[in-house]
């Protein structure tokens, strides 16, 4: 089995959350590659979030009403 694709990020700031989050969206998905990507954030400035944030991506033949059945 293939491991899922991580990224690790240190983010300073709430915009820099919103670019990496944009960075992922931007980066697509091309037949081929998994359709599911993660990405870990260490946010040290937001405090509600307890420092951490998960950004999952995910191509919608995966989340799609038929596919989501068969998860």
């Amino acid at each position: 089995s293939k491991e899922a694709e991580w990224r690790n990020y240190l983010c300073d700031s709430s915009s820099d959350l919103a670019a990496i989050s944009r960075q992922e969206f931007d980066r697509g998905f091309s037949l081929g590659q998994d359709f599911m990507r993660f990405a870990l954030l260490h946010c040290p400035a937001e405090k509600e979030t307890k420092n951490w944030m998960l950004v999952w991506t995910i191509h919608h033949a995966i989340y799609d009403g038929w596919s989501f059945n068969c998860m």
